[in-house]
């Protein structure tokens, strides 16, 4: 008998190992789907820190990877064009999650048999060009370094000097060098994507150009792509309009294939989604593009034992896991009784009154398609007696009638069909609208309200935009129709805005515009635990030096001269 024959036959597999059960995942994923967020931790501060925490109890349900190679040490982050600088509150929650998961894990922890300590995520610098917004990101990053004496994090003011070796800094009023960084946080300006933009384009791709009418080339190529070319980031959070990836174009000619290939030519490879706030806990539509991409250069991952493919693998499966359901929208609203209400109430009172405009004549046009004359009261007699009525302008208390006609003439359709009966005019006065929410801001020819959720069972409100003003038809004991003022706006982003120390200088216009402007923070917190959770990391023993912030700083201050889908387009 042989050698050969002797030794008993192995056969070789090509299956590659999963790094997930699926079916497990399948499960879980259903199940936490079905939890409701309080609408009470939007307000009290509590709804990222729970948020933080629960993915990861639900991630050591599913993946064996998570205790293996973590995340760990003194690590930078740097955002860029961030909008409401919400980026900073997200990773100090992922911060301490990650950091109280693993106290609570004990002594038989294997990380910290291992001697590893925790993790510290450390700020290095912010990026805004609007002079109105500057001051709002440094009281949110620098307020409390400043009181405690620490350096303070630069403020770049252009995203189109960031490829430099020094840009303009309005924290230290003067050119700052810009740092490497381990995470960049961004979101480039989506003006020339966004189906509600002027400048949006249907015939060519906006990314591949190098300046575009609404900045969004401009802030692309000039701001996110210089600055990987001239400095080193490990991991790349990227966010913008939907659009980037439903342009209507295909080939090397779409959006989404040039940001890919762009990326993938500096070494970046990972995975790109289609997020809609709704489904991680939101009470409003935000159907965003998100992007998580790995430097396959970088000696912060471990790419030894898995490729990039399986790791992000698991990131999705992780990912899927943060979704849940929303609060109905009045649990998230102020209560009537709030004095930030109440001040607003009386300031928007003070405002003068704008005199008529031409517009006058095309809405009275609007006004006769539903048979109703231009310039009477409200056909809903909660409305006609809110004081907040006489908040609005002529034009916008105009829009608001005419809306309410449009919800009650619908609605009789809908009455028609289904009772075969007639609902006449006198029987729709003072009826309750069958929307919460309608916006007062679009042209008298747009109509956008709250719409019901199926998923969610509840109704929900539109796309928060930045010029936005949404009435909310509220009824009941305590309650009064009114405008929902731009704080509320943040808190329908899952923004922590109450927790933010109020200056002189937050006007209700600035706020609104942050909100509008800004990134949906659950979906922002699911995206940065799973991909912190889902990749394998190198210790700080092979970490790049100079990775400490402080440090980073004074050495800074010493060289001054003086698209997996996951939510399918309705």
């Amino acid at each position: 008998m042989t050698e050969a024959t002797q030794r008993p036959t192995k056969r070789r597999s090509l299956t590659r190992q999963p790094t997930i059960d699926k079916d497990e995942a399948r499960r879980l994923c259903y199940m936490i789907a079905q939890e409701r967020l309080l609408g009470t931790s939007f307000r009290d501060g509590t709804l990222l820190p729970n948020l933080a925490s629960a993915h990861l109890v639900n991630f050591a349900k599913l993946n064996p990877l998570s205790d293996q190679k973590p995340l760990w040490g003194n690590r930078t982050w740097g955002s860029l064009c961030s909008g409401s600088e919400g980026a900073h509150f997200c990773m100090k929650v992922c911060q301490d999650a990650m950091n109280n998961r693993r106290a609570t894990l004990g002594q038989d922890d294997r990380r910290t048999a291992l001697g590893q300590g925790v993790l510290e995520f450390r700020q290095l610098f912010a990026c805004e060009s609007d002079p109105k917004k500057q001051p709002w990101v440094f009281h949110i990053i620098n307020r409390d370094r400043k009181q405690a004496g620490l350096p303070l994090i630069c403020i770049f003011c252009n995203a189109l000097d960031m490829g430099k070796v020094k840009a303009t800094c309005y924290t230290h009023g003067c050119d700052c060098p810009v740092p490497d960084v381990d995470v960049l946080i961004l979101s480039t300006s989506c003006k020339d994507l966004s189906c509600l933009s002027k400048h949006k384009s249907s015939c060519v791709a906006v990314l591949g150009l190098q300046t575009s009418p609404g900045g969004s080339a401009d802030t692309f190529r000039g701001g996110f792509l210089s600055y990987l070319d001239n400095h080193n980031a490990s991991v790349i959070f990227y966010e913008n309009s939907d659009h980037l990836a439903d342009d209507g174009l295909s080939g090397k000619d779409s959006n989404l294939d040039i940001f890919q290939a762009e990326l993938s030519s500096r070494n970046f490879e990972g995975q790109s989604f289609i997020l809609n706030g709704k489904l991680f806990g939101l009470p409003a539509q935000r159907r965003r593009f998100f992007g998580a991409y790995v430097s396959t250069t970088s000696n912060l991952i471990d790419f030894s034992s898995r490729t990039v493919v399986d790791q992000f693998s698991t990131v999705s499966a992780l990912l899927n896991l943060c979704r849940r359901k929303c609060p109905p929208i009045c649990d998230v609203l102020l209560d009537k009784a709030d004095p930030i209400l109440e001040s607003e109430l009386v300031r928007r009172l003070s405002k003068p009154k704008q005199p008529l405009g031409s517009w006058v004549q095309e809405h009275q046009k609007e006004y006769l398609k539903y048979l109703k004359s231009w310039g009477g009261n409200p056909p809903c007699a909660a409305t006609e007696k809110s004081r907040w009525l006489e908040t609005l302008t002529e034009a916008q208390r105009s829009i608001l009638i005419l809306h309410q006609h449009r919800l009650l003439a619908a609605s009789t359709q809908l009455v028609k069909k289904r009772d075969k009966t007639v609902v006449t005019g006198s029987a729709q006065a003072g009826r309750r609208m069958p929307r919460i929410m309608v916006d007062l801001n679009p042209s008298i020819g747009r109509f956008s309200s709250s719409t019901h959720d199926d998923s969610n069972d509840v109704e929900i409100a539109p796309c928060i935009l930045p010029q936005q003003l949404l009435w909310l038809h509220l009824y009941g004991d305590g309650q009064e129709p009114r405008p929902m003022i731009g704080i509320e706006s943040m808190l329908f982003q899952g923004w922590p805005v109450l927790q933010v120390e109020p200056e002189p200088w937050m006007h209700d216009a600035l706020v609104q515009s942050l909100a509008g402007n800004g990134v949906p923070l659950p979906i922002l917190v699911a995206l940065l635990s799973s991909v912190f959770e889902g990749i394998s990391w190198v210790g700080p023993a092979c970490e790049r030096p100079g990775n400490d912030e402080d440090d980073a700083i004074k050495s800074a201050i010493a060289l001054l001269p003086g698209v997996a889908n996951m939510d399918p387009k309705p």
